[in-house]
């Protein structure tokens, strides 16, 4: 035997023995779906084909492309995780996010890529591909994109123009809601409106995104103008061990209403699924009326104080007289300004940051070309300003970060120069200068 042959055999019995004995090597599972040990899910996700959408572009390519030159930013699935996202502010843009993605048309997807988030008035870190990708690869990697988030569902009207809505519920609403539903609600609630020629909503739809059967699994719901659930779909197809595979297809197609025989845990998680973002929807509805009467009263009999005369001449025409970018004056635009209202979001941002961001504008910090700069505010005059625009979120922060008095001096922060606790925190155990 030659010393090639030799060191060929070696290799190869060593690389047997170590999958032998790797921990990592997990068996094949059984053939038959029924003989599935207990360790294995109860619910399995299978791609499904997707006809009626023919782009130009092939998704498999796209895939490859995705995978080399965009998941570093936008991880691998799309979720916004790369390893690169920490590093980055604003964060990258989470694809598998159906109420932003299916907002925007096939040609804003492929003018992003090609020439760059400036070009569509969004971040500059997401760079232009013009250079390297033609026309074809673009739209492959559109195809691949289209594919990461649930496209909108059967029974949608046809014909009528999306736009997105951002809801923030009241604590009360909220708490309506959960009772409704018999689940936990959160304040920001997204749908898309589906607005009939006449301006007047013709349906709604939302994209809920839950654990069914232990598995994370995408929705597509549409429902009428006046709240039904007229339409149901699962992103991919949620398979049942023990069941046919159309089983849950079949009965979200019902829209609940008939028995998911041999599989009722299954059927409860589907069932608050349909019913947590109904009574979400109809509390977003509800709440969003009342934010615009809220806001038209605002302007009729605006009050005294400095921050809110600020903010009404400076930012009502984008963000709304209330902060909720809705009401009589908003300009409207192809993106959707920052709701002020959302306190998950805002009171992770720290006085020092918003200022900075009024004074410098949306590019200086790689945001929206959209936010001007208003160097002409006096520091007095952004402190008033800062006040008010926190008065907006909800829910309140309860504590301050102790660092948040001390801006500059603080040793932990990110890629935007700001704490990593933001400046505010709802526990004392969430701020890491707390001890």
């Amino acid at each position: 035997m030659s010393a090639r042959a030799k060191a060929a055999s070696v290799a190869g019995a060593i690389l047997v023995a170590a999958a032998a004995m790797s921990p990592w090597v997990l068996p094949r599972g059984p053939a038959d779906a029924s003989d599935a040990p207990a360790f294995f899910p109860l619910v399995v996700l299978e791609d499904r084909s997707r006809e009626g959408r023919a782009l130009p572009g092939d998704p498999l390519a796209g895939k490859r492309m995705y995978d080399t030159h965009c998941a570093s930013c936008h991880g691998f699935t799309g979720e916004g995780d790369g390893p690169a996202a920490q590093l980055l502010w604003p964060r990258p843009r989470v694809h598998t996010d159906a109420s932003y993605m299916n907002a925007r048309s096939d040609a804003d997807l492929f003018l992003a890529i090609q020439q760059g988030g400036k070009a569509v008035g969004r971040s500059g870190l997401m760079p232009a591909w013009d250079d390297r990708f033609d026309a074809l690869e673009v739209w492959a990697l559109v195809a691949y994109v289209r594919s990461l988030a649930p496209p909108p569902p059967a029974g949608a009207p046809a014909h009528a123009r999306v736009r997105d809505r951002e809801t923030i519920l009241s604590k009360d609403r909220a708490a309506q809601a959960a009772r409704e539903s018999g689940t936990a609600v959160e304040h920001r609630v997204v749908a898309h409106v589906l607005e009939a020629a006449n301006g007047e909503p013709a349906g709604y739809v939302m994209y809920p995104s839950e654990i069914v059967g232990g598995v994370r699994a995408g929705f597509s719901l549409a429902f009428d103008a006046e709240g039904n659930l007229v339409g149901a779909e699962s992103h991919r197809r949620l398979r049942v061990r023990g069941l046919d595979p159309g089983a849950v297809d079949r009965w979200l197609a019902a829209l609940g209403r008939e028995r998911l025989e041999g599989a009722p845990e299954i059927e409860a998680d589907l069932k608050l699924v349909l019913n947590g973002a109904a009574a979400r929807l109809r509390a977003a509805v509800a709440q969003h009326w009342r934010d615009v009467a809220e806001a038209d009263d605002l302007l009729r009999r605006p009050p005294a104080n400095s921050g809110t005369k600020i903010y009404l001449s400076h930012c009502a025409s984008c963000h709304g007289a209330t902060g909720r970018v809705l009401g009589p004056g908003v300009v409207e635009g192809p993106f959707r300004p920052r709701n002020f209202a959302d306190g998950a979001r805002m009171n992770q941002l720290s006085d020092a940051y918003l200022k900075s961001v009024v004074t410098e504008g949306g590019l200086h910090w790689n945001l929206s070309g959209s936010m001007p700069s208003f160097y002409s505010l006096t520091n007095e005059d952004l402190d008033a300003l800062v006040r008010h625009v926190r008065s907006f979120a909800i829910p309140q922060p309860e504590k301050p970060c102790p660092c948040s008095g001390r801006e500059g001096s603080c040793t932990m922060v990110d890629a935007a120069n700001h704490c990593r606790c933001r400046g505010v925190h709802t526990t004392e155990e969430q701020c890491p200068h707390a001890k």
